[in-house]
């Protein structure tokens, strides 16, 4: 008995394999336009970050998606996008999963209907990462005028 005892003590408690956790926002919290020229014709309102451009000018806008250091890493990252334009179109984004000289990108299309939204998600999987990395994960759209981000999420499984 003594010796199971001690061999129960020794293995630690058992835990489950992790839990995940999902990170939700409004894009206005984690999207930034790429560069200053871009200020001008971004507008970061409480519910979205739209490009609100009256001169028909597309602007590039990143959204980082970060995730806990102590987690097993990303599993995916996803926004929203959403037209305020009466006509359809489409807008192309960037997905990317890493840091500085190890990031990979996946870049895909999203068409838009007049009014209408569409889901923008990136999973590790999707840069041959596996199901999780431990690294933060990005997402960069060529907004065209009146066209924006609403939510995002991101999602991460940690140790218990």
């Amino acid at each position: 008995m003594r010796y199971l005892i001690l061999a129960a003590l020794i293995a630690g408690p058992a835990y489950a394999t992790g839990s995940a956790y999902e990170y939700a926002a409004n894009a206005s919290a984690v999207c930034q336009p790429a560069l200053p020229v871009y200020d001008t014709n971004i507008r970061k309102r409480p519910l979205a970050f739209i490009n609100e451009s009256r001169t028909q000018t597309s602007a590039f806008g990143n959204c980082m998606f970060g995730y806990q250091s102590n987690s097993y890493g990303t599993q995916s990252f996803q926004l929203t996008l959403k037209s305020f334009r009466t006509s359809p179109v489409t807008v192309a984004c960037t997905g990317v999963l890493g840091t500085e000289g190890n990031a990979r990108f996946v870049v895909r299309s999203y068409p838009l209907p007049a009014g209408g939204s569409a889901l923008v998600k990136f999973t590790a999987a999707d840069f041959n990462r596996g199901s999780e990395y431990k690294a933060p994960g990005a997402i960069q759209c060529l907004l065209p005028d009146d066209v924006g981000a609403t939510e995002t999420m991101a999602r991460t499984r940690h140790s218990n």
